[in-house]
């Protein structure tokens, strides 16, 4: 997947990728093994396009990869350092899609 962002063109692949955090018309891309960037996207047209490649809205903000995971704490997600909230309208399909695998 390529991102573009200070007029770079950057490639990332899906497993790489650990969560995508929303800022409005921004979206930050957070990977293991780049740094952090920037790009002009909207997490809900991220969330149509990776879907299908195991990636999960939990919060109106957060977008992960359910592979990268840690643990889940009350409402809350772990990815490597960060915690991610669960976002109340986004719970019940959170745990359906955890409990399915």
């Amino acid at each position: 997947m390529f991102f573009k962002a200070d007029k770079t063109v950057y490639k990332f692949y899906y497993d790489e990728i650990l969560f995508f955090e929303g800022y409005g018309n921004y979206v930050k891309v957070h990977s293991s093994t780049k740094k952090t960037i920037l790009v002009l996207d909207k997490l809900s047209s991220l969330e149509n396009k990776l879907i299908s490649q195991g990636f999960k809205r939990v919060h109106k903000s957060y977008l992960i990869n359910l592979s990268k995971v840690n643990e889940i704490s009350g409402n809350q997600i772990m990815i490597n350092d960060t915690k991610i909230p669960i976002g109340q309208s986004h719970k019940e399909s959170f745990w359906n899609e955890i409990m399915k695998k």
